[in-house]
């Protein structure tokens, strides 16, 4: 495996807790761990055009750890899956969040 190594660590992190369980991977990462794990997980599934699966994912980054990046990566994803209310209400909230950084 190739890459670095975060990406080596977050391989090995998903390798533990796929042979674990969720439930018992959830209860051992922290919620920023677990939120970077599912994001992770749905930026592959994203770049492979599994627009659908990632927006799962990107909610339940989100839903683990609120962050506007978190929910902006399931609003692109729900769009790109043509999911359109789903990314509208995400876009929407996305908007009136007040951490959001002041430029881009």
């Amino acid at each position: 495996m190739t890459g670095c190594p975060t990406q080596v660590l977050m391989a090995a992190l998903l390798l533990v807790a796929s042979a674990l369980g969720p439930a018992h991977a959830a209860k051992k990462l922290k919620p920023a761990e677990l939120a970077k794990v599912l994001n992770s997980q749905g930026m592959d599934l994203a770049a492979e055009g599994r627009h659908a699966q990632a927006a799962v994912l990107f909610d339940q980054a989100f839903d683990t750890f609120p962050h506007h990046a978190l929910l902006w990566n399931a609003a692109r994803a729900h769009h790109q899956a043509e999911q359109w209310e789903q990314a509208q209400a995400r876009y929407e909230v996305c908007l009136q969040l007040e951490d959001l950084p002041a430029e881009r």
